[in-house]
């Protein structure tokens, strides 16, 4: 897939972050089958804040209701992600089938593969998207160990320059980091239904990648 954006002459100021799917290995207790990891490539987080707001309303949405797909009606899915047309950002993503992966990555524990799957999208970015980036993820269990192992893996990569920061934060207080979970929600639900449309209407500015299952597993 190819991003419409292809006239950047300097690197994004922001990077939001969000999974959709889970981690985990035991698909006979629940674990998804498809794990996606999703950046926003940004330059005005502002845009993104007010465009939460506004659907609040526009949706009959209290002030503090939190946008999260997997527990958003179809209906107010689909007028979030229509709008979305309209803001300007990138979206840069890996899909992981995690069923057909080797036994190796079940050892590495959910961090270690979150943090495996982040740094992996982070080598697939061009630097002239991303670098020097503040990057943003959603606050989680286990936060600062994670961003401890992408900081290691980053390193060991010799790209430890790509971040000019990287925190935290709760998709409560944040709202753009709900622009960032809406498009990765969406985007794990196209994968498992097969049905585009419900980023059909970010389609040309999406890069998404499939990890192949002959790359070398998490050391």
């Amino acid at each position: 897939m190819r991003s419409r954006d292809q006239t950047r002459n300097q690197p994004y100021r922001y990077a939001l972050g969000d999974e959709a799917g889970d981690a985990g290995f035991r698909f006979e207790r629940g674990s998804t089958t498809f794990f996606v990891y999703s950046i926003l490539l940004v330059d005005d987080l502002q845009s993104l804040r007010d465009y939460v707001d506004e659907m609040r309303i526009k949706l009959g949405m209290t002030n503090l209701a939190e946008f999260r797909f997997h527990n958003s009606s179809n209906t107010h899915r689909r007028a979030f992600l229509d709008g979305l047309q309209f803001l300007n950002f990138e979206v840069r993503a890996l899909a992981v089938n995690k069923s057909k992966l080797p036994s190796q990555f079940h050892g590495v524990g959910k961090l270690g593969f979150f943090a495996f799957v982040l740094n992996d999208l982070i080598q697939r970015i061009s630097a002239d998207e991303l670098s020097q980036t503040n990057l943003i993820l959603d606050q989680f269990n286990g936060a600062e160990e994670t961003v401890r192992l992408l900081r290691k893996l980053l390193r060991f990569s010799g790209q430890p320059g790509r971040f000019a920061r990287i925190a935290t934060k709760r998709s409560r207080s944040e709202n753009a980091l709900q622009v960032a979970d809406m498009v990765a929600g969406a985007m794990l639900r196209s994968l498992r239904t097969g049905d585009r449309s419900w980023y059909g209407p970010i389609w040309e500015r999406v890069l998404l990648w499939e990890y192949g299952q002959n790359k070398n597993p998490p050391r």
